[in-house]
């Protein structure tokens, strides 16, 4: 059953959207709550994969340049891990993304269900970017997030991350708040790169 494009612009129309952008299966409008960023929708597999993401929230040059980077990742990780709707992301460039992807398969998306994405979507978007700045103003946590960021739970998550930027491990390793038990995998991890690296080759 899915959805079609077509459908996705009456739902954007209901809600009163003039300034959107469509190209084939792409729809991007911006939004503006406190804060302005974009949403982008994009139809996939036949109309049967409904994304709808938060972009443009955080200028990616200012993130991926600053001091407080490894602190935002983390913050994001746990951000990600503790809520049920929306996954968090931030790639290599510091572009940060909030997502919700649904595959409707034989099903289809009621302007009720988008209503909600839209909704909620927004507001954690809008939030986020004014969490996201403080701690790029502050280096410090908000207020609301201020019990430790990491903890065991996260471990498999920032060891999968330190394991592909090395740079990210020694900046975990530099901070008061990372627990000692991960500081001795991430050593661990560091000294291990290190040596498949000053390994002769057996080519």
């Amino acid at each position: 059953m899915a959805i079609t494009m077509q459908q996705i612009e009456a739902f954007v129309k209901a809600k009163e959207i003039s300034n959107y952008e469509m190209k084939d299966n792409d729809i991007v409008y911006g939004i503006k709550v406190n804060h302005s960023f974009k949403h982008h929708i994009r139809l996939d597999e036949n109309g049967e994969l409904f994304q709808m993401y938060a972009r443009a929230m955080v200028d990616a040059e200012t993130v991926n340049t600053s001091p407080h980077k490894a602190l935002i990742s983390s913050y994001l990780l746990k951000w990600g891990y503790d809520t049920k709707f929306c996954t968090t992301e931030m790639d290599s460039d510091g572009e940060i993304r909030l997502a919700v992807e649904i595959p409707l398969e034989d099903n289809t998306l009621t302007e009720r269900q988008f209503s909600r994405i839209f909704g909620t979507l927004a507001e954690v978007a809008d939030r986020m970017i004014s969490e996201v700045n403080h701690i790029l103003e502050t280096g410090n946590l908000p207020v609301s997030n201020a019990a430790p960021v990491i903890d065991a739970s996260m471990e498999p998550m920032l060891l999968v991350k330190a394991l592909q930027e090395p740079q990210f491990a020694l900046a975990l390793l530099a901070r008061d708040d990372v627990p000692e038990t991960l500081k001795v995998k991430l050593r661990l991890l560091l000294a291990t790169m290190e040596g498949a690296t000053k390994a002769p080759s057996s080519f």
